[in-house]
């Protein structure tokens, strides 16, 4: 669900950092970034960048299940401050440092490009 962070009437997850809810109800938002987050806006789109990798010895491990990472992408189409928010052994930093490769288009808002944040889920499953 992506929605305004600025906006008192909007869910906003607990987890992004600057955001508080108040007693009162009303949304306190301090931005570090020009963050936006709209269900019309057009889905941010990869242009370099490759998967993470299971790796043999996560197989040979059994290590399955999900990975999900959390990360800005800028107005330039970087990623920034990735954070592993649900890790598996060894995969989650497999895949917070594959992501940090990536590149994207420019996310266009309003005729301007904007930093929006990403929640990204990975999910590793062995084959039977």
């Amino acid at each position: 669900m992506r929605k305004f962070l600025n906006d008192p009437k909007q869910f906003v997850p607990e987890f992004l950092e600057g955001i508080q809810l108040a007693s009162d109800g009303k949304l306190k938002y301090e931005p570090k970034y020009n963050l936006i987050y709209r269900a019309d806006m057009p889905k941010p789109e990869r242009l370099e960048g490759s998967d993470p990798a299971y790796t043999e010895a996560a197989k040979a491990a059994g290590i399955e299940g999900l990975v999900v990472l959390l990360f800005t992408i800028t107005p330039e189409g970087d990623v920034t401050n990735v954070r592993v928010i649900k890790n598996l052994p060894v995969l989650g930093e497999i895949c917070a440092t594959t992501v940090k490769r990536w590149k994207f288009k420019p996310v266009i808002y309003q005729g301007q490009p904007v930093s929006v944040i990403v929640k990204q889920p990975f999910l590793f499953k062995l084959e039977k």
